[in-house]
């Protein structure tokens, strides 16, 4: 055995960025003040996207988030998936 880690530390190393997927018509002042706070409890070294969709006008864009950096951990992606207006995706 070279090295002996915990299962949460491999699993944040193993991920790269964070990406969450919401709609256009959902993308109001109190979401994204939501959104701002969510993320603001978990500081850390992985990038945030923002993956915009118009369905009306088919059209998506994908927004890098520079104001912050995440912890991709268990509880911050819980609160992602129950929220009933973002999608979240881990990209590996």
């Amino acid at each position: 055995v070279a090295d002996v880690r915990l299962l949460s530390e491999v699993l944040e190393e193993s991920r790269k960025s964070l990406e969450i997927k919401l709609n256009l018509q959902w993308l109001k002042t109190p979401l994204v003040d939501e959104l701002h706070e969510l993320l603001s409890l978990h500081p850390g070294k992985k990038r945030v996207k923002l993956h915009v969709i118009d369905a009306e006008e088919k059209l998506d864009i994908k927004l890098p988030v520079k104001e912050f950096k995440v912890t991709i951990a268990k509880d911050l992606l819980q609160v992602l998936e129950q929220h009933e207006h973002l999608q979240p995706k881990v990209i590996s």
